[in-house]
């Protein structure tokens, strides 16, 4: 479900300060990758994924919530790649 990644991911940016946009842009930039990841080599999906909650703690969010939404596009990009 989409429910947890989502509410995680809000909590997470409402706890910190707001992104600039340069920052805002890569973060989506991440999350776009992550969701289309079936053509990105491995290496760069690992990476695309610990910069997601990089650009968190980078905003003030908290390493617990950062950590919890980095979880949440791994698994996510898992269940992407399994189903292709």
């Amino acid at each position: 479900s989409i429910n947890k990644p989502s509410e995680n991911l809000s909590a997470a940016l409402a706890a910190g300060k707001p992104l600039p946009a340069a920052q805002r842009g890569r973060l989506l930039q991440d999350i776009v990758a992550v969701f289309n990841n079936t053509g990105l080599p491995t290496t760069q999906l690992s990476d695309t994924i610990v910069d997601i909650p990089a650009v968190l703690k980078k905003a003030g969010t908290d390493e617990t919530a950062a950590a919890a939404v980095g979880e949440d596009f791994k698994a996510i990009a898992a269940e992407i790649r399994k189903k292709s």
